[in-house]
């Protein structure tokens, strides 16, 4: 079985359930992105670092979302934080930039472009700033592998959803349902 279909058959069952709940957009947007990320987790090598990091950050997601029904809180920077950054960044003199030795400064910039580079790279892939740099490529590609197959998984759905009428959409994931059914049965 693809890598696809298997792909599907986790997130079938989960957008089944979203759909029968009665809920806002924004609330089904956050449950679809959620199932979708649960999916490729299952689906995606479990060995990886960043599988075993996105499992942690989607069950650390599911305990925060069930205490946000209770509590409203923003997670934004607060304005007098962001006005005493802006202040000291004012404060600085202007020697302070132009005091330098372009030669340093040059090494320093290409250092510093580096670094912030591999950050950003940090930050996109999934337990990513507890890697090495070496780990961290070899991730970054099994992870770009398995997000180009979620993004073909959902092409195809969509693909599905928009030639078919609603009854055939029916009768598949009825299909689908019995078909992980009889799975979960000879496991």
């Amino acid at each position: 079985m693809s890598r696809v279909r298997v792909y599907l058959t986790f997130l079938l069952p989960a957008l089944q359930k979203i759909q029968k709940r009665r809920s806002s957009v924004t609330q089904r947007q956050r449950a679809i992105r959620f199932a979708a990320d649960l999916c490729l987790a299952r689906t995606a090598n479990k060995r990886s670092a960043w599988t075993r990091a996105l499992n942690l950050r989607l069950m650390r997601k599911e305990k925060t979302m069930t205490t946000m029904k209770r509590k409203k809180f923003s997670a934004c920077r607060s304005r007098s934080t962001t006005l005493a950054m802006r202040m000291k960044f004012a404060s600085l003199s202007y020697s302070f930039f132009h005091n330098v030795d372009l030669q340093t400064a040059r090494h320093d910039h290409d250092h510093a472009s580096m670094d912030k580079r591999l950050g950003t790279l940090q930050k996109l892939v999934p337990g990513g700033r507890k890697m090495g740099v070496d780990t961290l490529f070899q991730e970054t590609a099994d992870y770009i592998l398995n997000l180009q197959m979620q993004v073909h998984a959902m092409e195809a759905l969509a693909d599905f959803y928009s030639t078919t009428s609603a009854a055939h959409v029916d009768e598949y994931l009825v299909q689908q349902q019995q078909r992980s059914a009889s799975l979960d049965a000879e496991i």
